[in-house]
């Protein structure tokens, strides 16, 4: 078990190390998690619009599959962070993960989690559009949303209050392990793309509408991405409400039932 220290200050090394402690204790559970519910969709409809651009009539059919599939893996990607919350701050209070368990008990939250992706799709867009700051802005108050809505029930706008008020006065922290993440995702994802054929690929694709070694390289980033992406989430979760509230683990454990 990883104990975040005593009540005290946001720190970045200590929430890192406790993301990637997660992730190492864990890593079998929450691949088959990902695998699930990032892998195979993120291939499914990779390969489909792949396949349908081959043949220019098809367009319309096409972009139907991409607006579906967009959506499905949208749903999917929050499903699949909730039931990351549920798993890591299991573990951080010590207690055995369940994986059926992990996902089964947040189907009910899939339509909170598909307001939740709607809504903060739509800012977060909005925000990088017009002058790509406010985005940043967003990204960091809203990174909580998801735990948010899972742990405390919130609702979906209020799992943007919540997120709000939990970060405030943190975020510059929390900014600083956002990109810490990414750095560590971008040099995972480059590694990945030179072994699995990297512009090779991409011309390959280009001639024939289909690279084999691109789908996987997609949906195994998109799996990275994921993995470390919502492990981190959860593990800021905690930290500010034991900094925050004094919440201790036993009382995060309570909220599972």
């Amino acid at each position: 078990m990883t104990t975040l220290a005593d009540r005290g200050s946001f720190d970045i090394a200590n929430v890192a190390q406790s993301t990637f402690g997660v992730l190492g204790r864990n890593m079998a559970a929450f691949l088959i998690l990902a695998v699930a519910l990032i892998a195979v969709p993120s291939g499914v409809i990779q390969w489909a619009q792949a396949v349908i651009r081959r043949d220019p009539s098809m367009a319309l059919v096409g972009g139907l599959v991409a607006f579906v599939g967009g959506i499905i893996s949208l749903v999917f990607t929050f499903l699949f962070q909730a039931s990351i919350v549920t798993g890591a701050i299991s573990d951080l209070n010590g207690r055995k993960l369940d994986v059926a368990g992990m996902i089964a008990g947040r189907v009910s939250l899939i339509p909170v989690l598909l307001g939740l992706a709607i809504l903060q799709t739509l800012a977060l867009v909005l925000g990088f559009i017009i002058l790509f700051v406010p985005g940043l802005i967003l990204t960091t108050m809203w990174v909580v949303t998801v735990p948010s809505a899972v742990m405390d029930k919130t609702g979906v706008l209020g799992a943007f209050a919540r997120s709000s008020d939990l970060t405030r006065g943190h975020r510059w922290s929390i900014f600083a392990l956002i990109v810490v993440y990414g750095l560590v995702s971008l040099i995972i994802s480059l590694v990945g793309f030179t072994l699995f054929g990297g512009f090779a690929a991409i011309a390959a694709a280009a001639k024939t509408g289909l690279s084999l070694g691109l789908i996987v390289y997609n949906a195994l980033f998109g799996v990275v991405l994921n993995l470390i992406g919502a492990t981190g989430v959860a593990v800021i979760y905690y930290e500010l409400r034991r900094i925050k509230e004094g919440v201790a683990p036993q009382a995060l454990v309570d909220t599972f039932s």
